[in-house]
């Protein structure tokens, strides 16, 4: 079903590196499918660390916040949609607030709080695969803050047609996630039809 969904929309299908039905036991985006989707033992193992070193401590820094959250999010396939909800509450939530006189200056100062939690590597990674996909929307005069659904499968879609390579479909699609996360506007990326790609 999905590959007619991708070659009625006029995307190419490699046949040769599709798999077009999940075997159980096959990984699909670091997690197990055997009949359902499970969570790997050793990442249940590394996120129960993570907070049991939190919660150990009366002093938190923001970048270990930061990786609890990001171990989390990495997990969203398994939890299902409840950290697509929050995520999506807790930035329009602080909309609000960005009009505001007493608080505006705050609130765009928390994307730079957050973005900083991050590696400088990974950050500089981030703002070069997205500045080609920011590039990419003004060629074709899309918009890339707030991007669309569309606008991101899109580019994602021209990327497995031009034959990429898994990580680096990630990294783009990674990127162009953490961008619109730190825009405070609703995260395209967070659709479920993009995960499916």
């Amino acid at each position: 079903m999905l590959r007619n969904d991708l070659l009625g929309v006029g995307f190419l299908v490699n046949e040769e590196k599709s798999q077009h039905k999940f075997k159980n036991g096959s990984v699909l985006l670091g997690l197990l499918r055997d009949g359902y989707i499970d969570i790997p033992s050793h990442k249940l193992e590394n996120h129960r660390e993570k907070v049991i070193n939190i919660q150990t401590k009366t002093h938190v820094l923001a970048r270990e916040l930061a990786s609890v959250v990001d171990s989390i999010i990495s997990l969203k396939f398994a939890y299902g949609s409840v950290y697509t909800t929050t995520d999506r509450c807790c930035w329009k939530e602080l909309e609000k607030f960005r009009n505001h006189s007493d608080f505006s200056k705050t609130v765009q100062f928390l994307p730079d709080v957050v973005k900083n939690s991050k590696a400088a590597a990974t950050n500089k990674k981030c703002d070069n695969y997205f500045s080609k996909f920011q590039h990419w929307c003004l060629k074709y005069n899309f918009c890339h803050l707030p991007a669309s659904v569309s606008t991101v499968a899109v580019f994602l879609g021209g990327l497995i047609q031009q034959k990429v390579s898994q990580s680096v479909l990630e990294a783009y699609f990674y990127s162009i996630n953490w961008h619109q996360k730190l825009s405070l506007k609703l995260n395209p990326c967070a659709d479920e039809f993009l995960t499916l790609i």
